[in-house]
């Protein structure tokens, strides 16, 4: 059944010749409707059939066999692909469940062991708190007998200073002469004569005259002459004894002072200092614990090792 002539018209729509205006050369093409869109699909429809390439009807015949033959193929390879990939998805899903659970055992597992650091380092914190605690305590129990300690040393020190002051006070009366000979046993009065006679013959003073509480030597070795002490009844003659030692200048003889060992080492300690005043051209010589030159008094300073003015005069200043 075919389409009349109208309504083809109808669908391609009319072409008509308008007049031209007057001065106008220029020729207009009218469409009505839709007339352009359907020439332009018949145009197309045409170049494409005129080159040669394509059939007219180019769609396979649906009831053949070997059409339904690659049809079942092409089910079957897409029903394969999807049931690959529907167990692929499975897997994945499995490994994202796994990876899910593992990430949930070790937060927990992390969790557990952060939970114990977190214990065991506030238990470390309070073992130092209670470490620093008796440290401190440790401390104030040092510094308390640091200071107890000192007190002590100086009790002790101020009592040895007493106790040495005492002796020193009972030898005050004392000289000792070095290089007198020895004999054998020798009794305290020979040793006594002896004094007696050396103090006349050397030292120009009447030893007769000389009045002496105890005269011995201070050791019975009989390798060399030992010294010998006298303490003397009256500290008058005692230093005119002493002053008079003066003269052995020279000699084989040496009459010194008795002190008591602490003021022996000071006065050894002073000795060094005394020698170099006197190398420098200095008046220096030692009295008791002290050391005067220039007529400035020194005392050994037993922290820096080394003699210091003494500020103001001590109770054993002699």
């Amino acid at each position: 059944m075919g389409v009349s002539t109208d309504v083809w018209r109808a669908r391609i729509g009319t072409f008509t010749h308008p007049t031209r205006p007057p001065g106008n050369s220029c020729r207009k093409l009218y469409v009505n409707g839709n007339g352009l869109s359907l020439i332009l699909r018949l145009a197309l429809v045409s170049m494409i059939l005129m080159s040669g390439d394509v059939e007219t009807n180019p769609g396979p015949n649906q009831n053949s066999q070997q059409y339904q033959e690659k049809r079942r193929t092409r089910q079957t390879t897409l029903f394969s692909s999807n049931t690959s990939a529907e167990n692929e998805n499975f897997e994945i899903v499995d490994v994202i469940r796994e990876l899910r659970n593992l990430n949930t055992d070790l937060s927990k597992k992390m969790d557990k062991m952060a939970g114990d650091l977190n214990k065991k380092i506030d238990d470390l914190a309070a073992d130092i708190r209670n470490v620093k605690d008796e440290l401190k305590d440790v401390r104030e129990d040092t510094a308390r007998l640091a200071e107890d300690n000192k007190a002590l040393n100086d009790h002790i020190s101020s009592l040895t200073n007493e106790l040495d002051a005492m002796k020193g006070q009972m030898k005050r009366d004392n000289l000792i002469f070095k290089g007198l000979a020895q004999d054998g046993n020798e009794t305290w009065e020979e040793t006594e004569t002896k004094v007696k006679t050396f103090i006349t013959n050397n030292l120009g003073l009447d030893g007769d005259a000389i009045e002496f509480d105890r005269v011995h030597r201070l050791s019975n070795a009989r390798m060399r002459p030992q010294p010998i002490i006298a303490k003397f009844a009256r500290y008058q003659q005692r230093k005119s004894v002493f002053d008079a030692a003066k003269n052995l200048k020279g000699t084989d003889y040496k009459i010194t002072e008795d002190f008591t060992k602490r003021v022996r080492d000071i006065r050894r300690k002073l000795g060094r200092h005394l020698q170099t005043a006197r190398e420098q051209g200095k008046r220096a010589f030692l009295s008791f614990d002290k050391l005067k030159i220039e007529g400035t008094t020194y005392v050994y300073d037993s922290e820096r090792d080394d003699i210091r003015p003494l500020q103001r005069k001590g109770l054993n200043e002699r």
